[in-house]
């Protein structure tokens, strides 16, 4: 005899309940991050800044490849170092606020200006894990478990408005990227940048002893 099935209900088993919970609690609706293009407009809006890129780094491993979120950075030549220090660490925090589709293992962070500027000694007191890859400390790399420490578990959380040096524009971005960030699908191409430039001795930076990230062909 055959049943008619009406209006049934499908009804989830326990475990289903357990996955979608699991779900909701590991996925991006706890730290919701930046998107790529997000990330970018933002430090672009930050006084101080003439143009940023925040693209996904990859490197290639014997058994797949590594990622990091790639943060460049041009900036006026007459700022002063403290506004310089803070834009080093605001682009840092920046970096690991932004979704890529694969967790990343640090930050990478390069500032370029007309004058030189030494980003591992910017950062030497943010009691971060640093690494140079040349003797002018720039470009450097963070590592990801540093930056846990300081802004949670990535995407972390986002830099506050002080972070764009009291920029209105910059602010905006915060807003309005809060706001629309559900409807988002943080699907914004983000280019892979691969690097393939010889190395060359690195420094490292860490406070009390800290060791940092890798070697330089982490880079």
């Amino acid at each position: 005899m055959m049943h008619k099935s009406g209006n049934r209900r499908p009804v989830l088993s326990a475990g289903s309940v357990t996955v979608v919970i699991g779900l909701m609690i590991g996925g991006c609706t706890v730290h919701d991050g930046f998107a790529p293009l997000e990330a970018r407009d933002f430090l672009e809006q930050s006084r101080g800044v003439d143009a940023a890129t925040v693209t996904t780094g990859g490197l290639a491993r014997t058994f797949g490849r590594d990622y990091f979120v790639n943060v460049r950075m041009t900036v006026d030549p007459s700022l002063g170092e403290d506004r310089l220090r803070s834009l080093a660490l605001c682009a840092v925090q920046t970096g690991w606020a932004t979704r890529i589709a694969h967790a990343p293992y640090g930050v990478k962070l390069e500032v370029l200006s007309d004058s030189d500027v030494d980003v591992l000694r910017l950062l030497e007191d943010a009691n971060l894990e640093v690494q140079a890859e040349v003797d002018q400390g720039n470009p450097v790399l963070v590592s990801a478990d540093s930056l846990q420490r300081q802004w949670g578990r990535w995407p972390g959380r986002r830099p506050g408005a002080r972070c764009a040096g009291a920029n209105p524009a910059a602010a905006a971005v915060l807003a309005g990227s809060t706001a629309g960030r559900l409807q988002r699908n943080g699907s914004a191409a983000t280019a892979r940048f691969d690097e393939d430039r010889p190395r060359s001795g690195e420094r490292r930076s860490g406070r009390h002893g800290r060791t940092a990230l890798g070697s330089s062909h982490d880079l």
